[in-house]
This record gives structure tokens, sequence and C-alpha cells, in this order.
């Protein structure tokens, strides 16, 4: 099989000193093609003064570690998650372009100079220089993630956004009322605008249940709404406790044999597990 995952923490953990990583070379054997995104995270009580350094540092561990061992079978990305790595200065947007930066979570849960995270429950969205930077990103081609923002920044974002957007690690509200999901409303807004929907292995974002059956529901929910070219994974594996029967990218496996036993078929699978997200940063970034 091949796998595609929009979001994982395992740069941050390995470079804090994580040795037992859920995500690991050896443990995709089983894997014909992985692409995966690597993020850097920094979260909210981090300054903006000493965010763009943190990250650089972060940056530099992602470098020696992970991208040396691409190959054909083995694609990293790089992504940001939390935009205080700009350190405030619109002139770093560039210098993360240049450094292959493919997406950037605009904020964390919290607030920054951008904008507001999804613990701000609030009516104010993208700040002057979170649309400023938006901006910016799209001129380089850096695309948007509006997982963890709050509602009115995620509509900006849709808004003012010249290239599609992703919510590379989030699930659906309508069957876990948690903030950090989205609501049918705005998953038929990303879907029409040609976005990406990475499903979280996350169980705080499934809700009380078997996993597998779980994702499953969120997955097929995702598809009535009209999801089918855009529904694809963000385990968050490295950033969050997972549950047992998929707490290790070897059992991604597992739930590619759990979807086919519920009636997927191949085609249907290959889209989600890698087709979506790999035809969308094929043509868009």
């Amino acid at each position: 099989m091949k796998y595609f995952d929009l979001h994982c923490d395992t740069v941050t953990a390995m470079a804090d000193g994580n040795t037992d990583t859920a995500v690991s070379l050896k443990k995709t054997t089983s894997f014909e093609r992985y692409s995966q995104a690597f993020a850097i995270w920094l979260d909210d009580s981090v300054s903006a003064e000493a965010a763009f350094e943190k990250a650089c540092g972060y940056y530099r561990y992602y470098k020696e570690h992970i991208l040396f061992s691409s190959n054909a079978r083995f694609t990293p990305f790089f992504t940001l998650e939390n935009a205080v790595s700009f350190g405030n200065d619109i002139n770093n947007i560039a210098v993360w372009r240049e450094r292959c930066v493919k997406t950037v979570t605009l904020t964390w849960n919290g607030a920054n100079s951008l904008g507001f995270g999804c613990g701000f429950p609030c009516e104010s969205g993208l700040t002057a220089f979170g649309k400023e930077a938006l901006s910016e990103m799209n001129r380089l081609g850096i695309i948007a993630d509006v997982s963890h923002l709050n509602r009115q920044g995620f509509y900006d974002c849709l808004s003012l956004s010249k290239l599609p957007v992703i919510a590379s690690h989030s699930n659906c509200h309508a069957l876990c009322p948690h903030e950090r999901n989205l609501d049918d409303k705005q998953l038929n807004a990303l879907f029409s605008s040609g976005g990406l929907l990475g499903i979280c292995f996350y169980p705080l974002f499934l809700g009380a249940g078997n996993v597998f059956e779980l994702l499953y529901e969120h997955i097929y929910h995702a598809l009535l709404l009209g999801g089918e070219n855009s529904v694809c994974f963000g385990s968050d594996f490295d950033g969050a406790k997972m549950a047992e029967d998929l707490d290790s990218l070897e059992k991604v496996t597992q739930l590619w044999s759990y979807l086919s036993e519920k009636g997927f078929g191949n085609e249907l699978l290959e889209k989600i597990f890698y087709e979506n997200a790999h035809c969308f940063f094929q043509t868009v970034a």
C-alpha cells in the first residue's frame, strides 16, 4: 500500500529527546510508497521574539535526521505548526519557503499575531498581519493550514486565499463536538474549494469507542459531504496519546484492512490513503 500523512510531530519529539517515536522508517517496510509531512511545532508559550530561532533549530534537526533519508520510496515534507515561527517578520516567510516549507498552520490553540486559535471562539478572525502573511504565503506557494484556527479565522482563510487550504489534522464536529473539529458547513466549504481534510487518529477528536470504527465513521461522514477527492489522513503521531490499536505507523495497514472489510473498495482506499494528498501537492504546492 501507499500512505501519505499530512501531520506528525516526530521532529520536535525526537529533537526534544524522545527515542521511541511512533514514526520511523523501520516501521514502513510494508509501504510501497510513503510521504510524510513533518511539522515543527511551537506552543503558545513561545514568544514571537524567540520563535524564529527556536524553529530554525528544529529545522536543522529535520534536515540532518529526516531529509537525508529521502529516496524513491520515502518523501518527507517540511511544515510549520503555529506561524509564530514567522517571528512577526513578513520577510521570514520567504526564508521558510527557501527551506521548502509546504504548509503552515497559522495558529496553535491560542492567539498569535496572525489570528486566533480554536481556544478563542470569538468573532475576530485573521489580524491585519495575518492577512498580509496569508497573501505572502500565496505569492510564494505556501499552503495555509486551518487546523487549530477559530471559526472566523477559518472562513477568512477560505475567502482570502488564492490557493486551496488544508485542515491537516481535524475531524468531523457532527460526530465529535470538539472545538478542533470542523462542522458540516466548514467541511462543505473546504471540499468545494479544493482543500484537503486530514482525518486525525487522536481519540479526543474521534470520540469514545473502537478507534478503527470511529475513523470509519468520520471518513464516511466526510465522504457523504462530498469529500471523496479531499479526504486523507493527518495522524498527529508523536504529538498526541493514541489508542493502543493505532499508536504506531506500522499499524496503519490494519486500518486499511478494517476499512476494506467495511466495504471501501481499493480505488477509494488508494485515494484516501495516498492519491488525494499526493495529487494536491503535485498540482497546488
